[in-house]
């Protein structure tokens, strides 16, 4: 428990008080002696997230200790499933596939994998006539994405318009200060001039 508890502290997952609380919590709960045999007979076949909450909801004082469980069992411990979607990505994909249609393959293979294959589908009214309104959905789909990339191009226009009037009053604010700098010049020369005289 406690290099459980200084790795959560140097990772900063828990104050270093309730480090404290929690440490006397383990030790009062692991004086007791019906805690003590179960620690004894504890089997590798029991999964250590309900063997630690049973042990610690017979004990209402271990609100602290509690959390400390409840977070290291959550904790992730690899990516298995993410690396296993990324393979899974990999078979759906085929040559110029957008997002949108990776995104709608993988939830209909997921969706076959959480009832337990494809033998396991019931195909009802609403698939039916999700299917039927497909190519009524594709067309409005369609018109949005087409309004969408008009606009796009209309603001990347503006953007590119104003860009060139910036250019162009850049230019001549340069050129207006350029002509105000000769016009000095020439009236600091008729200073001079008339100085010398």
């Amino acid at each position: 428990m406690e290099s459980l508890l200084t790795i959560l502290l140097d990772h900063n997952w828990i104050s270093s008080s309730i480090a404290d609380r929690v440490m006397r919590e383990f030790n009062s709960l692991c004086d007791q002696p019906n805690v003590v045999s179960a620690l004894k007979n504890y089997s590798r076949k029991t999964r250590v997230d309900h063997f630690w909450m049973n042990l610690i909801t017979k004990d209402n004082s271990c609100s602290n200790l509690s959390m400390v469980i409840k977070l290291v069992c959550t904790l992730s411990h690899g990516n298995a499933n993410v690396e296993r979607g990324f393979s899974v990505n990999a078979e759906c994909i085929v040559e110029n596939m957008r997002e949108e249609l990776l995104v709608a393959r993988r939830i209909v293979y997921d969706t076959i994998l959480s009832i337990g294959g494809i033998n396991n589908l019931q195909i009802e009214k609403p698939l039916i006539h999700a299917a039927r309104n497909s190519y009524s959905r594709f067309l409005e789909a369609s018109k949005e994405k087409k309004k969408q990339q008009e606009g796009n191009y209309i603001k990347l226009q503006n953007k590119r318009q104003a860009e060139i009037n910036v250019k162009e009053l850049q230019r001549k604010k340069a050129k207006i200060l350029e002509d105000a700098q000769r016009q000095a010049d020439l009236l600091n020369e008729e200073i001079k001039i008339l100085s010398q005289i």
